[in-house]
């Protein structure tokens, strides 16, 4: 027990020894690093772009030879270091192609042993000697005719290290509309110039570029299409004007234009819009191929008013014109079984005395029930049969409608 307070008691001088021998290293080292002075001997404070930028400097001190030197450099590209030992006590630093190339300032410190010796900074500028490139944007690429829309041509020339060159550089941006060229001298500034491109009152296209001293850019071009149209005018077209439920309806747009007699674009859509005498209402749609729209509608099955009118939703309307459908059909024949219950309509014929094309629609509607038979013709002829099952023996009002044209009788079903 007397041996263990022994050892506690020897503890802390021991202690106190270690940490006194550490400190003293220490003080040894930092004098011997508070020995060393240096420099960056920089000559310029300016380089073009791709230049070979060395940074040289001297240090002085004990043990040069051991002395290790690093250059910090720091850029908007990042921050790096370089390393060299010194060689009698000068020393010189390459900056790497990879930073030298880019525009800008480069903060530089000269280290050795860890101590900050020196530091500065210097400018990187765009190559003004190297070959230029006309960095050029256009948009919008379409724009409509008239003078009030445009499109903008920015130009963001750079040297060959795709720096962008200073403010007051001379640019100079070509407009081709026609025949007709134009040409607008310009400087840089912040770096771009730009121009608006207005639309003229025609459709076609239009061509731009821009120049710099010893490149262009490419071409490049603007798409004017027409305006909004301004109005539409529809005729129509048919083989005869009979309801006869097959031939075809056909509605032709004149061709739309804008306020400056251009075409409308192809593709536009045009919507037909009708009502009838029965105010029931149809439509359908078409597209404009070299500014014309034609739009089919089937003939009706009985004879009717159409009025119908087109137009560019929100954008244009027609005049509404009327069609009047007449009856293809005077009178026809129906002939009745012995009982009454197969009935037999036909034949059918049409305004020339021919028989109507297969699949005229008739219906029969019998007094006292809510269902309507339905067939349709073949060969000029309709056939119907009431079954017994469904309708018994009994007096029936029965009304058989044909192209339009009803016929109402009373018959004694047995």
């Amino acid at each position: 027990m007397k041996n263990r307070f022994t050892y506690l008691l020897l503890l802390p001088p021991v202690l106190m020894l270690l940490i006194g021998f550490g400190q003293k290293n220490d003080v040894t080292s930092q004098s011997e690093t508070q020995a060393i002075s240096g420099t960056i001997t920089q000559d310029r404070q300016t380089y073009f772009a791709g230049d070979n930028i060395i940074l040289s400097g001297i240090t002085i001190g004990d043990n040069i030879s051991t002395i290790q030197g690093h250059l910090q450099l720091a850029s908007s590209y990042g921050t790096i270091l370089l390393s060299e030992k010194t060689n009698n006590g000068s020393i010189s630093f390459n900056v790497p192609s990879f930073l030298s190339i880019k525009s800008g300032w480069v903060q530089w410190s000269f280290i050795a042993n860890n101590i900050k010796l020196d530091s500065g900074s210097f400018e990187i500028l765009p190559n003004p000697n190297s070959k230029k490139v006309a960095e050029t944007y256009l948009g919008p690429p379409s724009i409509v005719a008239g003078g009030n829309d445009y499109a903008m041509i920015v130009a963001t020339p750079t040297d060959i290290y795709d720096n962008l060159l200073p403010d007051n550089t001379k640019v100079t941006i070509l407009e081709q509309r026609s025949s007709k060229t134009s040409t607008y001298n310009s400087v840089l500034k912040n770096r771009i110039a730009w121009k608006r491109i207005f639309s003229p009152e025609k459709k076609g296209r239009l061509f731009t570029s821009v120049l710099l001293e010893n490149s262009a850019s490419r071409e490049m071009n603007i798409d004017v299409f027409a305006n909004q149209a301004e109005s539409i005018d529809v005729t129509f077209e048919q083989s005869h004007p009979f309801a006869d439920g097959n031939q075809i309806l056909n509605l032709i747009t004149a061709p739309i234009t804008d306020a400056y007699n251009n075409i409308v674009t192809d593709g536009t859509l045009v919507q037909f819009i009708g009502t009838d005498s029965n105010q029931e209402f149809f439509n359908t749609s078409a597209t404009t191929i070299n500014g014309v729209a034609t739009a089919k509608f089937l003939h009706p099955d009985a004879p009717i008013t159409w009025r119908i009118k087109a137009e560019i939703p929100g954008i244009a309307s027609a005049n509404e014109i009327t069609i009047k459908f007449k009856s293809v059909l005077n009178s026809y024949e129906i002939l009745f079984s012995e009982t009454n219950r197969d009935i037999n309509i036909g034949p059918l014929k049409s305004y020339l005395g021919q028989l109507i094309p297969d699949g005229a629609r008739v219906t029969l509607l019998i007094d006292g029930t809510e269902k309507i038979m339905e067939e349709t013709s073949k060969d000029g002829f309709v056939s119907f049969n009431l079954s017994e099952d469904f309708y018994p023996a009994g007096t029936y009002n029965l009304k058989i409608t044909a192209l339009g044209v009803s016929q109402s009788i009373t018959k004694d079903l047995d």
